[in-house]
């Protein structure tokens, strides 16, 4: 691989666990120094939730740019169409998840050209 993304939650287990996770992609980036992190993408979020809204400026402090401004929301459908084995477009297209996903493919996609464009 040459480049991965982080999906992240806003609770505290998994910011702290971003740490190890970091210390692990160092250690694999001395095998592949070509792996870059493409970004951190917030899952599972409701901003309506105060840690939510912490971890969100906890993430944006520790990885600034790199976190995606896409918000993959808290949604029932999402883990249902995951515990079905299926895409979220095939088991509830209407879910607020859908359009988030889409964004998030979006992102991605333009952080790609970017990257291509500067040669990073």
């Amino acid at each position: 691989a040459s480049e991965f993304i982080v999906p992240l939650t806003c609770d505290v287990y998994a910011m702290n666990g971003l740490g190890a996770l970091m210390e692990t992609y160092r250690t694999v980036q001395d095998m592949n120094p070509k792996l870059v992190l493409t970004g951190v993408a917030p899952c599972r979020v409701d901003t309506r939730r105060v840690i939510d809204k912490q971890g969100l400026e906890r993430m944006q402090a520790e990885f600034g740019d790199l976190v995606f401004k896409t918000r993959i929301p808290e949604n029932t459908a999402l883990k249902e169409a995951g515990g079905q084995g299926k895409a979220i477009w095939d088991h509830d297209p209407k879910s607020l998840a859908a359009p988030a996903l889409a964004g998030l493919c979006e992102e991605i996609l333009e952080r790609g050209k970017a990257m291509e464009v500067t040669g990073e």
